[in-house]
C-alpha cells in the first residue's frame, strides 16, 4: 500500500491536478466522451438497419436518422481536433511547469552544491527526463481507461445482441 501511495504515478496525478485542475478535469471528460462516441454511432446505426430491416422506417425517417449519425460523426470529429490541440496547448505549459520548478529548485542550492557530482547528475536528469516523463505518464493512463470503457460499453452491445458471444469471448 505504501509503494502505491508513493508512486511516480499517483505524484504526476496530484502534480498534473495541482497544475491545471479544469485541463485534468477535461481531459477526464474528454476520456469519457471518446470512448462512448462510437458505441453511440453503433447503437444509432443499429437501430437504423433494424429498422430499416422491419420495414418501420420511411424515406424521409431514415434520411433523419442517418443525419443524426453524421451530425456524432462531425461533433465526435471536432472534439477529437479540439483536444489534440488542447493537449499539445496543456503539454507545453505543463513543461513550462516542470521546468520553472526545477529551476526553483536549483535557486535553492548553494555554490557548493554544484560541485557535488550526484547533485549535478540529479539537475541533467530532470531537466532532459522529467518533461517527457509526465506527459507520457498521463496520456498512458488516459488512453488505458478510454479502451476499459470503450471495451466495457462494447461488451453491453455484445451482451444485448448475444449473450453466449460474450461468455466465448471471456
Amino acid at each position: 500500500m505504501k509503494k502505491i501511495k508513493n508512486s511516480n504515478f499517483v505524484k504526476v496525478i496530484k502534480l498534473i491536478y495541482k497544475f491545471d485542475n479544469f485541463g485534468f478535469v477535461i481531459l477526464i471528460i474528454d476520456t469519457l466522451l471518446s470512448a462512448v462516441f462510437p458505441v453511440i454511432s453503433i447503437f444509432l446505426i443499429k437501430f437504423i438497419v433494424n429498422k430499416i430491416q422491419l420495414g418501420m422506417l420511411d424515406r424521409n425517417k431514415i434520411i433523419e436518422y442517418m443525419l443524426l449519425y453524421l451530425l456524432i460523426e462531425i461533433i465526435d470529429c471536432i472534439r477529437s481536433n479540439y483536444m489534440d490541440i488542447f493537449r499539445t496547448r496543456f503539454d507545453r505549459n505543463m513543461e513550462r511547469h516542470i521546468v520553472n520548478m526545477v529551476l526553483k529548485t536549483i535557486n535553492k542550492l548553494q555554490l557548493s552544491d554544484f560541485h557535488d557530482s550526484k547533485i549535478y547528475d540529479e539537475i541533467k536528469r530532470a531537466n532532459e527526463s522529467g518533461t517527457s516523463v509526465v506527459g507520457t505518464y498521463i496520456m498512458s493512463f488516459i488512453d488505458i481507461i478510454r479502451n476499459l470503457i470503450s471495451l466495457c460499453t462494447y461488451m453491453v452491445i455484445l451482451i444485448n445482441f448475444n449473450k453466449a458471444i460474450v461468455f466465448l469471448w471471456l
